[in-house]
């Protein structure tokens, strides 16, 4: 790599989703861990092409993560959160 790009400032509030697992069965709910700065509360969604399955509003302290569990009912194939 010969070119380098600035990166952007540091943004001083964002937020992480991280899936527990890389696959689910399909009789499994989807299981996540949710996180981020600043203290408000979220609302995690899980959908397929745009169609939303299931949400959950969690409220989490300061930089601590928060384990939700989301229903994909009958869905298969590739799910957004």
């Amino acid at each position: 790599m010969k070119k380098t790009v600035e990166l952007g400032a540091v943004k001083a509030e964002g937020g992480v989703i991280h899936s527990q697992a890389d696959v689910v069965a399909a009789t499994a709910p989807v299981k996540l861990t949710v996180g981020w700065t600043g203290d408000r509360t979220a609302k995690v969604v899980l959908s397929k092409r745009e169609l939303e399955l299931s949400s959950v509003k969690v409220d989490a302290g300061r930089q601590k993560g928060t384990d939700v569990t989301l229903d994909a009912k009958d869905a298969d194939g590739v799910l957004i959160a």
